[in-house]
This record gives structure tokens, C-alpha cells and sequence, in this order.
């Protein structure tokens, strides 16, 4: 971020709101009915990478930049991720825009199956094979017979 008065917010809709903020005290996290939480510093006009990782089945929230972690915060949503957001504004009460400006590049949202979801699934695909095994017996014994 390059100028002193503006924020980047990145919103995630759950549907009630949680938001990772970069702006002049640093980078923190605002989760409703929680004190917001400090995670890190930049300076004016920093490169960085910048990554989070959020696990919804643990509801947390771990903060990474350029690959080391600044901490975790509770992540608890009220449903699944419905959008995620980014918000780039003034912070000043007068509104005058001082030519801030962010660049972000390269913006990357994977959704990994939760450990239940892969045990289903190999559960489903091991009964199938059973199934597929004991229709052959059944077969292969009124053939014989």
C-alpha cells in the first residue's frame, strides 16, 4: 500500500462479516463480538506476500506473510463462505483522497475437502468395490451351477 489515510479490507461473507485489514496500525483481523486483533506490521510502499489459511472445521484463522506465520485468530462463520470481498477506501474523516493506492496480484482461493468428506468418499468407493466383488461371485456361482 502506497499513502498514509486509506485501508484494503478483505471481507468474508459467512453471511455476518469477517474482515483481514492492512492499513496504517498493520494488519489485523476483525471478527464480530471479538476485540480486534493486531497480527503484523508493513511499510509504505512494501511488497509482500500475504496468505491465509482458514480452517472451517477447527473455526480458525492463520495469518501469513512472505510464508511466516504472524499468528492465528478465531474463525467461526455463521455458514460456509458465501463471497469473499476486498474493500480499498479512504480512512479519513474529511474524505480527501492523499493518492493511495494498492496493487494485489496474483490472488489465489482453493477449496480443500474437509477430512469427513475425503473418509466419505473412500468409504463409498471401498463398499462400491465390495459390491462390484460379490455381484461377480454371485454370478460366477449360477453360472456354475
Amino acid at each position: 500500500m502506497i499513502g498514509g489515510a486509506t485501508r484494503l479490507t478483505v471481507l468474508f461473507d459467512t453471511p455476518s462479516v469477517r474482515n483481514i485489514v492492512f492499513d496504517t496500525r498493520g494488519i489485523w483481523v476483525q471478527e464480530p463480538f471479538v476485540p480486534e486483533t493486531a497480527f503484523g506490521s508493513f511499510t509504505d510502499g512494501e511488497a509482500f506476500h500475504f496468505g491465509a489459511h482458514l480452517d472451517l472445521m477447527n473455526h480458525q484463522m492463520s495469518l501469513f506473510k512472505n510464508g511466516i506465520l504472524l499468528g492465528t485468530a478465531p474463525f467461526s462463520p455463521d455458514d460456509y463462505i458465501h463471497d469473499i470481498r476486498f474493500s480499498f477506501g479512504l480512512k479519513t474523516s474529511d474524505g480527501i483522497p492523499d493518492g493511495g493506492a494498492v496493487g494485489i496480484d496474483n490472488i489465489l482461493v482453493v477449496a480443500a475437502p474437509e477430512p469427513g468428506c475425503a473418509s466419505l468418499v473412500a468409504l463409498s468407493f471401498g463398499l462400491a468395490v465390495l459390491w462390484k466383488r460379490r455381484s461377480r461371485e454371485q454370478r460366477a456361482s449360477i453360472l456354475e451351477n
